[in-house]
């Protein structure tokens, strides 16, 4: 189960990597998607998203890849899920994604 989003994702991911410099102290940087896709096509051939590359190359609909057909997407409700959840409420709820667990989760990465 994940917490709702309040937010489109792109929002809630630029919240998430501004946590992840805080947590680790180091400055990431910003950058449009033709630019990154660019520069991972590009610098270097040991990058862990290598792999993934023909997904975000490959233009499936209207000149845009599976992962921008997913921008902008409307944002689904759980309220469904959480009544079916009710009886297991250690299920049904999920904390939204702050520093402290954010710290958690990378520790367990070995991260942070």
């Amino acid at each position: 189960m994940v917490p709702e989003m309040g937010e489109q994702p792109v929002r809630e991911m630029t919240k998430m990597f501004r946590m992840l410099e805080k947590t680790i102290q180091v400055s990431l940087e910003g950058l449009p998607y033709e630019e990154w896709l660019n520069r991972l096509q590009v610098e270097n051939d040991d990058d862990p998203l290598r792999p993934l590359l023909p997904m975000f190359e490959e233009k499936v609909y209207d000149g845009r890849c599976q992962w921008e057909m997913y921008e902008n997407m409307p944002i689904s409700d759980t309220e469904n899920l959480r009544q079916y959840l009710q009886d297991v409420p250690e299920l049904a709820t999920c904390p939204f994604l702050d520093q402290d667990i954010f710290k958690k989760f990378l520790s367990s990465l070995g991260l942070a």
